[in-house]
């Protein structure tokens, strides 16, 4: 199927609500020409639930099914969508339902994404899987708040993983783009901490947001960076106590001949037995 079917642009939007809940909508742009149905891994991490899940395309809105069966053929899946419940989550499934170009509009709500921390709220959420039965050439995330909260660096911090490209803030919202092809084991998984007072999380944790930090720069380009600063600082400090190290002897060598002079020019000389 991934030699078949190509998806050239994933483009997500993302409104986070006051309880913590947010409202994914993705639209796929591609070219499909094989195989029965669109499908990708969503791990639930034992909190989050997805609810209200639609997919649309040209032809109007699709069925949701309770069940999802994957066994089914091209007719069966067409024109319908469900999720395949799986020990890690779910599958997010549709039918293909017409083949050649397709636009798909996928919406749904996942319940819990902001959790309530120690001392700040805050969510590590990935937002395009790797591993899909159809890897997207490229994607594209927009965060948003409901109330029309502004995000921005005052009161919000992100971090990104996963790609080849950036995230920023961009009036008032939080904006991900990818700038190189995505891979098989490419994802993007984005991770902001908010400022207490932004949101009301249904979701309270007794730990801190630093694990949570923690867990994810483990392995990641962030961490490789502090230790590379790390690096950097120690060897600066080494660096200016080596050269104060170098201006203290100096500085009493100096001493310690301007006192030798002034010692020989007032010592006299005593020639008797």
């Amino acid at each position: 199927a991934s030699a078949e079917n190509n998806v050239s642009k994933i483009s997500v939007e993302a409104t986070l609500k006051e309880d913590g809940s947010m409202l994914v909508e993705q639209v796929w742009t591609g070219s499909f020409d094989d195989g029965t149905e669109c499908y990708y891994p969503f791990n639930t991490l034992d909190r989050l639930e997805i609810t209200d899940f639609t997919v649309k395309d040209k032809n109007g809105k699709y069925e949701t099914l309770d069940t999802w069966d994957i066994d089914a053929d091209f007719d069966e899946k067409s024109g319908k969508c469900g999720l395949n419940i799986t020990d890690e989550g779910y599958e997010v499934c549709w039918g293909i339902s017409n083949y050649g170009k397709n636009t798909y509009e996928i919406s749904y709500v996942v319940e819990n994404v902001v959790g309530a921390y120690e001392e700040s709220d805050g969510f590590n959420f990935r937002f395009v899987n790797a591993r899909m039965n159809t890897t997207p050439t490229s994607a594209s995330v927009v965060i948003k708040t409901e109330d029309g909260t502004e995000l921005n660096d005052k009161n919000c911090n992100i971090w990104a993983f996963g790609y080849d490209g950036d995230i920023q803030f961009e009036g008032g919202k939080v904006v991900a783009k990818t700038i190189s092809d995505l891979e098989y084991e490419n994802h993007m998984t984005l991770m902001l901490e908010f400022d207490k007072g932004i949101f009301a999380p249904a979701y309270m944790s007794s730990d801190s947001f630093e694990t949570v930090k923690e867990r994810a720069f483990d392995g990641s380009d962030y961490e490789s960076d502090d230790d590379f600063l790390e690096f950097l600082v120690i060897v600066a400090v080494f660096i200016v106590l080596f050269l104060v190290f170098l201006i203290a002897a100096a500085v009493y060598s100096a001493v310690k001949k301007i006192r030798f002079k002034k010692f020989k020019a007032n010592c006299d000389y005593v020639r008797d037995i």
